[in-house]
């Protein structure tokens, strides 16, 4: 009818006429010629003009990465199960070994085999692989429930014998990375006779797992490394 001009009194007219003219037989048809009238210039006309309703595009945050200091910790609750922690180096002929150690709530090894190194560079539970540009990769799902600890540590290969520390490396960071790109990032600097650094270390925490960065340098080599974490090594 032409004097209706308002939205509700004319949807309500259409629900009275729709219930009124109701058959089952002619259901599809009636629905058919609601939505042809609906479609129609007669329809535009019929009803009042309304904006129209623009939906926001909910914008992506990208992934922002983190700026670590020695002694900070970093939540892993909320990061994905799996990540790279690399040991960058901007500019060095130096050997860097990367190293890292599962242990249990003692801080010690259960078996040389939670030694993650050059020489056994695949954890037999899958959490821990070195890779062949020394980052390595850890899956916090595939971690045995008797390690409480995992320790990263760099060391100069023969640095002994090739008069080498850590205080010949520039721009050396730890980076932390996730599934949607870098979490955080460690810079390590200001190291004089050191050649073996513990990096940094992912610990559980009341059933959640942390990342705490360290940065603490010593004068030893790999092999004391081991040793320290209760790994056998072979004086041969």
């Amino acid at each position: 009818p032409e004097d209706l001009n308002h939205f509700d009194r004319a949807a309500k007219l259409l629900m009275t006429n729709t219930l009124r003219d109701f058959q089952m037989p002619f259901v599809i048809p009636r629905i058919r010629e609601l939505a042809a009238w609906g479609a129609s210039d007669a329809c535009r006309e019929f009803l009042p003009k309304t904006p129209p309703v623009h939906k926001k595009t909910p914008k992506k945050i990208p992934a922002q990465s983190q700026t670590l200091i020695s002694g900070q910790r970093l939540d892993l609750s909320i990061q994905p199960l799996k990540f790279t922690a690399d040991f960058e180096l901007a500019t060095s002929a130096i050997d860097i070994d990367i190293a890292a150690f599962l242990t249990q709530a003692n801080g010690k090894v259960s078996s040389d085999s939670d030694c993650v190194f050059y020489g056994e560079p695949r954890h037999k539970s899958g959490a821990v692989t070195l890779n062949a540009d020394k980052s390595i990769d850890i899956d916090l799902e595939k971690v045995p429930h008797n390690v409480e600890r995992i320790s990263i540590a760099a060391t100069i290969y023969d640095a002994d014998k090739l008069n080498q520390n850590f205080s010949m490396i520039r721009n050396a960071r730890l980076k932390i990375f996730g599934t949607r790109g870098e979490i955080a990032t460690f810079p390590l600097e200001k190291f004089t006779i050191e050649t073996a650094i513990i990096l940094g270390e992912i610990y559980r925490n009341k059933g959640a797992w942390k990342f705490k960065a360290i940065g603490a340098g010593f004068k030893s080599e790999l092999a004391a490394l081991c040793k320290n974490f209760g790994v056998e090594v072979s004086d041969n």
